[in-house]
């Protein structure tokens, strides 16, 4: 009979039990929390079709080749969605451990250099702008 071990490799977090399962997103600046770190994120995450595809969508609007600009990450609870806009946040925020994740999974997907805005957005008027330009310009 075949086992998980003949397959695959436990990381250690799942050999004892503390996987890391809710993302939150908005944890991102904060540095005792995992979100903030690129090494551990970018270790725990796998290149689903789905954020395969997203960064070469991503990577061709930004070098002209695709004219649609707007993505939207949609499903239900617990699809991935959080998980994929934290990846994409430290691939562009954390280059050199995007590159060493890009070559463990042999993807070759170009970015350009780029500036990131990270915006919270919650319900209600609080924390939220009235207009993007304002955060947008102070980075």
């Amino acid at each position: 009979m075949t086992s998980i071990s003949d397959i695959a490799t436990l990381s250690e977090e799942a050999q004892k039990g503390e996987v890391f399962g809710i993302v939150r997103p908005y944890n991102v600046n904060n540095p005792s929390k995992p979100e903030a770190s690129a090494d551990r994120i970018l270790s725990i995450t796998y290149p689903s079709y789905p954020l395969s595809q997203a960064l070469k969508a991503i990577a061709e609007r930004m070098s002209t080749k695709r004219s649609q600009g707007t993505f939207i990450f949609a499903g239900g609870y617990g699809t991935g969605k959080s998980h994929c806009l934290l990846t994409l946040f430290h691939i562009f925020t954390s280059p050199s451990v995007a590159k060493a994740w890009q070559e463990k999974w042999s993807l070759n997907i170009s970015l350009p250099h780029s500036r990131v805005v990270e915006l919270q957005l919650m319900e209600g008027e609080e924390g939220n702008p009235k207009f993007l330009r304002g955060p947008i310009c102070l980075q």
